[in-house]
């Protein structure tokens, strides 16, 4: 009843305007970790909310003269995408399981694709950076209370309410880079909120202790400044880069000592075992893979098989974003998810010379985060949570949101 209530208001506010709806997905995608049960069915509040906004949308439709947008750049990768979850799920020996893995990585995604390229416009895109930012900021500004009062993990990282700093790291850093658009797009007092946005989060990734986040997040930056020698905020971008390293390299002189040890327990040699493991997986099932969410248990037998003694047991994804796609659903499954990657790069160098100003920094946005994910993805798994999927999935729809206004435009 708690979780109803506000699922409820969400509905409210969709009936009256669908794209207020729409636009208050991503500042509440933290909030997968608010779990419930409903109808004997595990759920979230996240998950609850975009199918109170998706059956908004479709009152909107049954009361207005329907017109549906589905042709997108990703329509039939995303398509073909979601066949090799189903099967992978159906196949897999934890059926329930993988049925709710399936609803929260794939479904409930494409449920917001629809929504997004149906209803948002290119001038909106602005409003969801802003709407990212407000979430990233309100989560960032309770990790500055969890770090001012020592609410930290058992080796000083933060966390907040995320399983792991890790995972933390994971949706802080695509908000860093909206909110930093968003301080160049957003107007009056939003610009602030922006600012105060990106710096919490920096302070919070800064204490996650993430390396991997941090080079993801150093990385794009870098990647993207090459598109803008002449935006007067490449200046800033590049000190914003600095201060990053800097603050990282004063506060984890430790950390980066245990990072380079290979030979004792560290982040390092784990992950080196976990790649070992999970490539001997791959040689094992190259084609079908293991089934969708089945990598815990199947890893947990191969590697006590593999060391004596292993340094990790409990391992819920192969540290690798694109291992992490092949183990899961097989290798048509990585097929696919590669296509979208350089489809998406191939439409962003598509419109890089042809968007105009007032788009540029948004496009530019888009391709800094995704570029990120790629990074991130050589150590981390940055898709196969609740949150990170929506992200994935809303990058995809801006980018179409563009195209289709640069095909429009071509049209007349």
């Amino acid at each position: 009843m708690t979780m109803l209530l506000p699922v409820l208001a969400i509905f409210g506010l969709s009936l009256k305007n669908i794209k207020w709806g729409v636009l208050a997905l991503p500042a509440i995608l933290p909030l997968y970790l608010w779990r419930t049960v409903f109808f004997g069915v595990p759920t979230t509040f996240l998950e609850l909310s975009i199918y109170a906004v998706f059956l908004a949308w479709l009152i909107h439709l049954l009361m207005g003269k329907p017109k549906i947008t589905y042709k997108t750049p990703f329509t039939w990768a995303l398509i073909f995408l979601s066949i090799a979850a189903v099967i992978s799920a159906v196949v897999s020996s934890d059926l329930r399981m993988s049925l709710g893995l399936l609803k929260g990585w794939f479904i409930d995604p494409l449920f917001v694709y629809v929504l997004v390229i149906n209803i948002l416009k290119p001038s909106d895109l602005k409003n969801l950076f802003f709407s990212f930012a407000v979430g990233g900021g309100v989560l960032s500004f309770f990790g500055l209370y969890c770090i001012l009062t020592g609410q930290l993990t058992y080796d000083g990282r933060l966390a907040i309410f995320f399983e792991n700093p890790n995972q933390l790291s994971l949706y802080l850093v695509p908000m860093i880079i909206f909110a930093l658009v968003g301080v160049q797009t957003f107007k009056n007092w939003r610009r602030y909120v922006g600012v105060a946005a990106a710096v919490l989060a920096v302070v919070s990734l800064i204490f996650t202790y993430s390396y991997g986040g941090l080079l993801a997040l150093i990385g794009a930056l870098v990647a993207t400044s090459f598109f803008m020698f002449r935006q007067k905020w490449l200046v800033p971008v590049a000190g914003i880069i600095v201060l990053i390293g800097l603050l990282f390299l004063r506060l984890a002189n430790k950390q980066i000592a245990s990072i380079l040890d290979i030979v004792g327990r560290s982040s390092s040699s784990v992950r080196l075992e976990v790649w070992q493991t999970s490539w001997q997986l791959v040689k094992e099932n190259s084609l079908f893979g293991l089934g969708l969410g089945r990598f815990q248990p199947v890893y947990l037998e191969k590697v006590q098989q593999l060391f004596t003694n292993p340094l990790e047991l409990n391992v819920l994804h192969p540290h690798n974003l694109f291992l992490a796609f092949w183990l899961n659903l097989g290798f048509a499954g990585l097929f696919i998810f590669l296509w979208i990657l350089i489809r998406f790069f191939a439409v962003f160098a598509a419109l890089i010379k042809k968007v105009d100003s007032k788009n540029r920094l948004i496009l530019l946005g888009l391709f800094a985060v995704m570029t990120a994910t790629v990074i991130h993805g050589l150590v981390d798994v940055p898709y196969w949570k609740n949150d990170l999927s929506v992200i994935f999935i809303i990058l995809l729809a801006s980018l179409s949101i563009l195209y289709g206004a640069k095909e429009d435009s071509t049209k007349t």
